[in-house]
């Protein structure tokens, strides 16, 4: 008798009891900020085409270009002609650009994508010379984040 007595106390207490129920919203927000997003490639080309775009008006010839570089998440080389780049694809389009350029062809900018990483070149002119080339490099996995 004694234990059905307490086994009622204890039900009655515990039923009786409304918990405060949790403000799930703040949860909501971190679940839905930490679900993966699919994001194309075709969307990350984008957005990397529109950072080379807002790194190249800034880049001069005098320039010491590791701060702007460091800024803007990218790798960014001046390949002057005559020197010759570490990296075999910017040599070739070096020499499709002088050649281009010897040839009387409009020189513009040049765009690739190879593997994750995003390639913009753009020839370095000056008085109707060509100088060289810029090129800026964008890792896509840096603008995924």
């Amino acid at each position: 008798m004694k234990n059905i007595f307490f086994l009622l106390l204890i039900s009655i207490l515990f039923f009786q009891c409304d918990p405060p129920h949790a403000d799930l919203t703040e949860y909501k927000k971190e679940k839905e900020r930490r679900t993966p997003k699919k994001i194309s490639k075709g969307d990350l080309m984008l957005v990397a085409q529109q950072k080379a775009q807002e790194i190249l008006p800034k880049l001069t010839l005098d320039q010491n270009i590791d701060s702007l570089a460091k800024a803007h998440s990218a790798s960014i080389k001046k390949i002057l002609v005559g020197d010759s780049s570490d990296i075999q694809k910017e040599n070739m389009i070096l020499g499709a650009y002088v050649y281009n350029a010897e040839h009387g062809i409009p020189l513009k900018e040049n765009e690739q994508l190879i593997d994750y990483l995003y390639l913009y070149n753009s020839p370095i002119m000056k008085e109707d010379v060509m100088l060289g080339l810029w090129s800026i490099r964008i890792n896509l996995f840096d603008l995924a984040e």
